[in-house]
């Protein structure tokens, strides 16, 4: 947004102040830093065991995300929060922000290995199982009110996807926002944000929040690469093809024990790299729309007993366009691509507290009514490579115990049996022992299987070159955990883990000997192991800190060999303090990733400081965030996530974004 634009939107927003009745002081939920020290640190969860639960309580090394975070260190997307956990590795090919965890995250497989969810729900699509993470994903950060991730296998509760970690995105009420908010800022790239948004709690109990925004940047207008599938190493410049387009809508209504939401984004973005051997330097473009509606009830019965139904619905649509050297006439063609996904699903479950038992019963459905794909080249006659229009369905059942026979002891057992009809059925157990060694340590050990089943796009896609496979079952991993959580006073918390992942039958796309054609195949065993460290203090002053530093070998079973885009090491750093009271904080991130292999090359280990300062209404009703990414302009790289020619891509050297919100 222009210098001009941004002052002419304040100006509306005080002008529309004046013109506005007030019904109020507008206002935000009680700072998190209110809360006493020992329920800062020992936050309650969800997502691990699908019941509220303190994390040294959870079967998992559980972090959390929480609002204030995410104002503090400038976060624009969930990936930007994602960077920040430990153990947690995010690349970006200026197409899509891609997870890796615990020195695994190949290329091409599209996010496919987490499940990403908000408020509870799956959102992960029906055509790749992508989880978007970055500027194409469903939610404004600021609707955010907390992320809770779990690490390691998930699926005796939560079904496919579940293999490197869950996800969960928790939303604000309206009672968070108490009002109306407009807000604006401009950024780095000729990038320039709005965003309107009103929520209330009602007397009669009931809650409203509405948002709607829109994103425009126009990215580097050159990047700079080198072509490794050429002889002599061509360099070539992207000109004009990084810009992003986006718009999002989000509506919660709440009454009761009842809620109804639902979310839609529309995001085009430019491709600035030769992606599936198209054309350097030539336009084409990712188009991915998403959109839930979701009935959600959830209430305690009695006592004892507690429920929770959900049906949703969901869509996901996709388009692209890629510009193709017509090697035998000369000039270019354009080869396109279309999706068209919908679903919808039901999920229930109850939980009943007896006595040393709490005992969570559930059962989830999804039919995926509608999977089209398309893709073909757009000359005359259309040369067609994929034309799909099917249908699929998946169902699951799932029992959990937390069983406690002693206040020092807790036995997490789970099990979870699904059936996909693409691909078969798979059970799933999880054990956790978790015991409380003393009141500020607690020690756990944990064992679990998870499964990825195979996508739409790797059982029915087909370009030139490749081919469908006759047979596909869903991938496997085996995970062992040990955790440790000790709290030796009330602002101090450290957390150290030990892990290893046996992956069995990863799905990768390799060539068939007998045709020389591509073809995804269950082709591939991999081990990862390592150690993770994560230490948490608060000052009485509101100064927080969380440093954490992880190492992971990932390797593959029958060779050895280390992985692609696996790091071996990964430091990082928050800092946030007062600089005013609450009013002006200063918050610092560093963040340290070291090499990686690539295709061809290795990218080099690279770290980044990130710096924002929040003003917090020191002008009346306005909040103002300034922040400064990659503040010492590091020249880094990252390994593409999708299949190009070009062996490391470029990242964003210094770059701002100023963000204002004016309450009403």
């Amino acid at each position: 947004m222009p210098h001009w634009r941004c002052l002419l939107f304040l100006c509306s927003a005080l002008l529309l102040n004046c013109l506005l009745i007030p019904t109020g002081q507008a206002g935000q939920e009680p700072d998190i830093t209110e809360m006493p020290l020992e329920q800062l640190m020992n936050l309650e969860v969800t997502t691990a065991s699908k019941f509220p639960q303190k994390t040294m309580d959870a079967p998992a090394a559980v972090t959390v995300i929480t609002d204030q975070d995410i104002r503090e260190y400038g976060y624009r997307t969930l990936a930007d929060a994602l960077r920040s956990i430990r153990g947690i590795n995010i690349t970006y090919d200026r197409v899509y922000d891609y997870f890796g965890a615990r020195g695994f995250g190949p290329t091409g497989d599209y996010n496919s290995r987490l499940l990403l969810m908000i408020d509870g729900r799956r959102v992960n699509d029906v055509v790749y199982d992508q989880a978007y993470l970055g500027t194409e994903g469903i939610i404004d950060m600021e609707n955010v009110k907390r992320i809770e991730f779990v690490p390691g296998s998930g699926s005796s509760i939560y079904g496919s996807n579940a293999v490197f970690g869950v996800m969960n995105v928790i939303t604000k009420q309206g009672a968070d926002v108490k009002g109306a908010e407009l807000a604006g800022g401009f950024a780095s790239y000729g990038s320039d944000r709005e965003k309107a948004t009103y929520g209330q709690r009602f007397e009669n109990g009931a809650d409203v929040l509405l948002s709607a925004s829109r994103y425009y940047s126009d990215g580097h207008k050159n990047l700079f690469y080198r072509d490794f599938d050429n002889p002599d190493d061509t360099p070539f410049h992207a000109r004009n093809l990084d810009s992003t387009g986006m718009e999002r809508a989000f509506g919660k209504f709440g009454y009761g024990a009842f809620t109804l939401e639902g979310a839609f984004v529309d995001r085009k973005k430019d491709f600035p790299i030769p992606l599936f051997g198209s054309a350097p330097d030539q336009p084409g473009f990712y188009d991915d729309r998403q959109g839930f509606v979701e009935a959600r009830y959830d209430d305690r019965l009695t006592d004892t007993i507690s429920a929770q139904g959900r049906l949703y619905y969901g869509l996901y649509d996709y388009s692209s366009l890629f510009t193709y050297a017509n090697e035998s006439g000369g000039g270019f063609f354009h080869n396109k691509d279309r999706q068209e996904s919908q679903w919808w699903g039901g999920e229930a479950r109850m939980i009943w507290d007896l006595n040393e038992h709490r005992l969570l019963l559930g059962s989830i459905y999804q039919s995926n009514f509608q999977q089209f794909m398309l893709n073909f080249d757009a000359v005359t006659p259309r040369n067609v490579f994929t034309d799909v229009n099917t249908s699929s369905h998946w169902y699951g059942l799932y029992l959990q115990d937390e069983y406690t026979p002693f206040d020092f002891l807790t036995l997490n057992a789970g099990l979870r049996y699904d059936e996909y009809s693409v691909s078969g059925d798979t059970l799933n157990p999880r054990l956790g022992l978790i015991v409380r060694a003393r009141d500020d340590l607690t020690l756990k050990m944990l064992y679990g299987t998870a499964f990825r089943a195979p996508q739409l796009y790797e059982l029915r896609y087909t370009t030139p070159g490749t081919k469908t496979p006759e047979s596909l079952g869903p991938e496997h991993i085996t995970t062992y955990e040990a955790v440790a959580e000790y709290q030796p006073t009330s602002n101090l918390r450290l957390t150290a883990t030990a892990f290893r992942y046996d992956i069995s039958d990863l799905i990768r796309q390799v060539e068939d000997p007998s045709d020389g054609l591509l073809v995804f195949a269950n082709s591939q065993s991999v081990q990862t192991q390592g150690l993770e460290f994560e230490s948490e203090y608060r000052w009485r002053n509101g100064t927080r800190l969380r440093s954490s530093y992880a190492f992971a070998y990932a390797k593959d079973q029958s060779t050895g060999d280390w992985l692609i885009n696996s790091p071996k090491h990964l430091a990082k750093l928050n800092l946030s303090t007062p600089l005013y009271n609450e009013r002006l904080r200063a918050g610092i991130e560093w963040q340290f990733v070291s090499d990686r292999q690539a295709k061809v090359s290795t990218s080099p280990s690279y770290s980044v400081v990130n710096l924002t300062l929040t003003a917090n209404r020191l002008i009346p009703n306005l909040d103002i965030s300034g922040s400064i990414y990659n503040f010492l302009d590091k020249q880094y790289t990252n390994v593409p996530g999708q299949q190009t020619s070009v062996d490391l891509i470029p990242q964003d050297g210094r770059n701002y974004r100023l963000w204002f919100t004016y309450h009403f």
